[in-house]
């Protein structure tokens, strides 16, 4: 049986894609704990997500769960890939600033002219590979994204 050989141009194209798909394979992630905040105190039922400052294709979504605790799904997987990135945090809140129900009852509210108003906030994170806690806090930075018309209104 004959060894293969490859001529110097195929040998070198090779190795070029068998480097790729390793550099690709092995991409870096951590898999973070942490809550959102909003004046000390936990914020449930938020959206995450996270947009990586060096390639925006990247994004990684998440939310919080109703103790405030960070869930992160980054493509089916738990972990973050290692950068800096914009997170913007988003939460709805009843016109008393309770949060909102959950389910269906909690869906209705949202369209409800005057019932509920929406807020957001966007924080820079760097996840470096020894980052293991990331909490993030709101407080003062959330601003209404836009207040609900009544369809009757709506243009």
């Amino acid at each position: 049986m004959k060894p293969l050989h490859f001529p110097g141009r195929w040998a070198g194209g090779i190795a070029l894609c068998l480097t790729t798909l390793l550099v690709a394979g092995c991409e870096t992630r951590v898999a973070i704990t942490g809550k959102v905040l909003n004046a000390g105190q936990p914020l449930p039922k938020a959206e995450l997500r996270w947009v990586s400052e060096s390639d925006s294709s990247l994004f990684v979504g998440g939310a919080t769960d109703a103790s405030g605790n960070i869930i992160v799904d980054a493509g089916g997987k738990s972990a973050i890939p290692v950068g800096n990135y914009k997170v913007t945090v988003v939460w709805w809140r009843l016109a008393n600033g309770k949060p909102l129900p959950d389910g269906e009852e909690g869906t209705a509210i949202k369209g409800k002219p005057g019932a509920a108003k929406q807020f957001s906030a966007t924080l820079d994170v760097e996840i470096t590979k020894g980052t293991t806690q990331v909490d993030l806090d709101v407080t003062g930075k959330g601003t209404v994204v836009g207040d609900i018309k009544p369809a009757s209104v709506l243009p």
